[in-house]
């Protein structure tokens, strides 16, 4: 009974998928990157092709292709065929020939009825077909989990070479899109996984994560040229520097075939010393003249210390070093005019109370304090 089933289920099986199939896209969501194309069977109650074989493409089916997706049909697991042009796509199977398409009985019908027996009856052969969203994906969150160490190099005092060091949080919106569907399919897709959607959170989670990590690479990057406070008015650099971003195993684009496309940084967040020292450093800038720049730079300074006092490690002993070039460019900035309008040149008494309230600060020693009060001394 067995060896009947099978000749039986062969040679219907064969017949049934002799006709061609007209596959279409599903209707793509926000956030989904991969979905099954959608095989239609009937059509207002309309045709005949009811029991096909499943995942089996006969040879000469069409493909309709929207704008901005991309058709990839596999054979066996591997690409056999991607459409990524808008219009009607015709797949050719030599696996899977058609009496419709000029195959023959024999080759169509018998070696195929034949070939399935062999199998008990199915088919031997599976081809499956992905569409691939092209769309931009949005509405993608995210947010730091921890503090970022950030150098605001907008905060670089004269003669110095070293950043203060910040911390923050950061959060907002990012959005992809596919623009390598089959780097994305060989890479970012699980096997044997027909549907992908970001809004899933296992699909979503190791792309965020890596977000973020590439996100606090680009805004070191992006810290030379834009102040923090700024930053969210940079978009669109912030999302080129993200896409390029060469993280050790590679951009997202090498990788995943993804670019960010735009990143909405909603908001900021300081912690409490950084607060602090923005608020004193703006304070200088208000106070404006020789005084006021001074006090902002030994603000920095004064920061910098307390965070090596305190025992920093890591990224905070950047801020330390950082502090100790402070003191050096703010005192050679009072006692080493770059040009004769200078105040340190033009009111040395300004220069020497300067110089006595770093002192007061503990920021220099008493030693050195002597030292800069003699040279300054000596060229009145």
């Amino acid at each position: 009974m067995g060896l009947i089933s099978a000749g039986v289920g062969a040679v219907g099986g064969t017949l049934a998928d002799q006709w061609r199939d007209f596959y279409t896209a599903p209707n793509f969501d926000e956030q989904t990157l991969v979905a099954p194309g959608t095989l239609q069977r009937q059509n207002n109650g309309r045709g005949t092709n009811k029991h096909g074989s499943n995942n089996v493409v006969s040879d000469g089916s069409r493909i309709a292709v929207p704008e901005n997706a991309a058709a990839i049909i596999t054979d066996g697991g591997e690409i056999a065929s991607v459409a990524t042009e808008p219009g009607y796509f015709v797949f050719r199977n030599d696996g899977q020939p058609s009496i419709f398409e000029g195959a023959g009985v024999g080759r169509s019908l018998v070696a195929q009825s034949w070939e399935r027996f062999k199998f008990g009856g199915v088919a031997g052969r599976e081809q499956r077909i992905y569409f691939v969203n092209l769309r931009e994906i949005r509405s993608l969150r995210f947010g730091t989990p921890g503090p970022l160490p950030y150098k605001d190099f907008s905060l670089v005092p004269p003669g110095s070479v070293q950043a203060p060091v910040l911390r923050l949080k950061a959060r907002g919106q990012f959005s992809v899109r596919v623009i390598d569907p089959i780097r994305l399919f060989r890479n970012l897709l699980p096997s044997n996984l027909q549907t992908y959607s970001l809004a899933d959170q296992a699909a979503s989670s190791q792309l965020t994560q890596e977000f973020v990590t590439a996100f606090q690479a680009a805004v070191q990057a992006l810290s030379r040229t834009i102040d923090i406070a700024s930053l969210a008015a940079h978009g669109p650099e912030l999302a080129t520097a993200l896409t390029n971003e060469q993280a050790p195993e590679g951009s997202w684009i090498e990788r995943f075939g993804l670019e960010v496309v735009a990143v909405a940084v909603s908001a900021i967040e300081y912690d409490a010393a950084s607060r602090e020292l923005m608020d004193k450093y703006n304070k200088g800038l208000m106070l404006g003249g020789a005084i006021g720049n001074a006090y902002s730079q030994t603000t920095v300074a004064d920061a910098a210390f307390a965070m090596g006092e305190n025992g920093a490690s890591g990224g905070d002993m950047m801020g330390f070093a950082m502090g100790m070039g402070a003191v050096g460019g703010t005192v050679a900035g009072m006692v080493q005019p770059t040009s004769p309008s200078s105040s340190g040149q033009g009111d040395p008494v300004a220069v020497l109370g300067q110089l006595k309230a770093m002192l007061d600060q503990g920021l220099i020693t008493a030693e050195q304090y002597a030292a800069k009060q003699q040279e300054v001394l000596g060229r009145m």
